[in-house]
């Protein structure tokens, strides 16, 4: 992405295949980094935030689940012997899971600093 005009609703953008490519659209759902948002956007001034990385894992399970499991639907670990801060229990979300009545899964959230390459 080069530019985003939210007025026009238009986003250009760049590939090797056909160069600056502009594309209209309804609605713009941004799941990148906010600051990123704002530089390609412009509706303000751009901001000094602090931000992380985030390292996400998914894991299925076979059921059944454990009881811990069955009572949250997700848990924060806010200490730092934990190698993620937060785990999400996806299956208790809904019933749109793949075979429900056979798996479970979970997602861990593991945070670093964003100068970390490993």
């Amino acid at each position: 992405v080069i530019n985003i005009d939210a007025k026009r609703k238009l986003i250009t953008y760049e590939n090797e295949r056909y160069g600056k490519v502009k594309l209209n659209y309804d609605m713009l759902i941004n799941t990148g980094p906010i600051d990123q948002l704002i530089k390609y956007t412009k509706l303000c001034q751009e901001l000094d935030l602090k931000y992380n990385k985030v390292f996400v894992i998914g894991v299925g399970l076979i059921k059944p689940m454990n009881r811990v499991a069955e009572q949250f639907t997700w848990l924060y670990f806010p200490e730092n012997t934990v190698p993620f801060y937060r785990v999400t229990f996806l299956s208790r979300y809904g019933e749109m899971t793949p075979d429900n009545d056979k798996y479970w899964s979970i997602l861990c959230e593991c945070a670093y600093d964003i100068n970390d390459n490993s």
